[in-house]
């Protein structure tokens, strides 16, 4: 067997290994954005706020019992109590369809338990690598441009191919004999030795009427080539804009967290001012509910900000090589 029969078994054995690995770090990466989008973060919040609310609520009554309160500011925190409260039925539901698109793309049985993990701690920051040295790392490894050196190798294989159909064939031929007669007269080894004869032949095949055939095979391999070449760039240049969006997605969550982080820190030094002064009676509970809100919005857009640095920034480490793992 010719080293390009033995080859080609090989390269297609390849190719679909290519192909599915393709497929599975598609699907890891699915799975990955699809799990930053679930909102099991706004579930722990919003529980954090309606127990927030009810201690309010609860203190506020026993202010109103005593007659320190009106009967007003008790109604506006029941109605704050309730708002938070539909703020947690949805993000529960919202939580739920989450989980289904995960064990959808998982491909898990609707009788599966899942669950959604939330790690204890997340490292949303860290200095990035070069963007140039991630997508040299990338274009290594991933499968998409080791498929299409794979294709372009199997097309100068071809071009090999139908440029071997224009050289001579040459076959040689060898045979070798004997014959027994029917008789008794010579003895075995006297009948081997006489009747022994040996054949040899060498064929010469000139491609004289396949020109036109061979022309079109190899122009046919050229052109399967230029195909090849033109995927393998196309593969190298989609690769090196998604490391680089990657390495965007990275680098501006980080920021927005750094900023997040800050806004944060104000916005819970002010709703603990307006605790205390509410306590005291230096101000109103409107004023009280509308820091609030400015701090849940300041605490919504902290913890988005912190999961998505997390993720983007693993999703940029996953093109070195590294696997997803949040810790």
């Amino acid at each position: 067997m010719s080293h390009n029969a033995r080859w080609l078994p090989l390269a297609l054995v390849a190719s679909f290994v290519l192909f599915f690995q393709s497929k599975a770090i598609e699907t890891n990466l699915s799975v990955t954005t699809t799990y930053q989008s679930t909102e099991s973060y706004k579930v722990v919040y919003n529980q954090d706020l309606v127990k927030t609310s009810e201690a309010q609520l609860a203190q506020t009554r026993k202010k109103y019992d005593v007659g320190s309160v009106a009967k007003k500011e008790v109604i506006q925190l029941e109605a704050q109590l309730a708002k938070d409260k539909y703020n947690l039925a949805t993000s529960i539901s919202t939580e739920r369809l989450d989980k289904l698109s995960l064990k959808q793309l998982l491909l898990l049985p609707s009788d599966t338990s899942f669950d959604v993990r939330q790690p204890d701690t997340l490292f949303s920051l860290a200095v990035l690598d070069p963007l140039k040295d991630v997508q040299t790392e990338a274009a290594d490894w991933m499968p998409a441009v080791k498929l299409g050196m794979l294709n372009l190798a199997s097309g100068k294989l071809d071009l090999a191919k139908a440029k071997a159909g224009y050289l001579p064939v040459i076959s040689l031929t060898a045979a070798a004999g004997s014959s027994l007669g029917n008789t008794t007269n010579y003895s075995l080894g006297y009948s081997i030795n006489n009747n022994f004869y040996q054949q040899a032949g060498l064929a010469v095949s000139l491609p004289l009427f396949s020109r036109r055939i061979n022309k079109t095979n190899v122009e046919k391999a050229k052109i399967g080539i230029a195909q090849a070449e033109l995927d393998l760039n196309n593969a190298r240049i989609g690769l090196s804009q998604t490391v680089e969006k990657a390495y965007l997605n990275a680098l501006n969550s980080q920021n927005q967290y750094v900023s997040a982080a800050e806004q944060m820190k104000y916005n819970t030094e002010a709703l603990r001012i307006a605790s205390e002064e509410l306590n005291i009676g230096s101000s109103n509970l409107v004023d009280y509910i509308q820091q609030r809100n400015l701090y849940t919005q300041g605490l919504q857009q902290f913890i988005q900000a912190k999961y998505n640095a997390a993720m983007y920034l693993k999703i940029y480490e996953f093109y070195k090589g590294e696997k997803i793992i949040l810790n």
